[in-house]
């Protein structure tokens, strides 16, 4: 199982780790605490975004 830091969820989402915050929070399952730092699953992350999940979640517009 692999476990990223909120960092590393920002980054592979396109995002800041404010609105990555926000994302995760709709996805069920996916926070792991370990060491005392909160992780969250990349396999969860992943079957959340392919099954179309995150089409629920509102994203902010981005601004040009």
């Amino acid at each position: 199982m692999k476990l990223l830091t909120l960092a590393a969820v920002a980054r592979q989402l396109g995002v800041c780790p404010t609105t990555a915050k926000k994302f995760l929070q709709h996805v069920p399952e996916v926070q792991v605490e370990a060491n005392g730092r909160m992780l969250y699953r990349h396999d969860v992350l992943v079957d959340f975004i392919r099954s179309g999940g995150n089409q629920a979640v509102q994203r902010p517009a981005v601004v040009a």
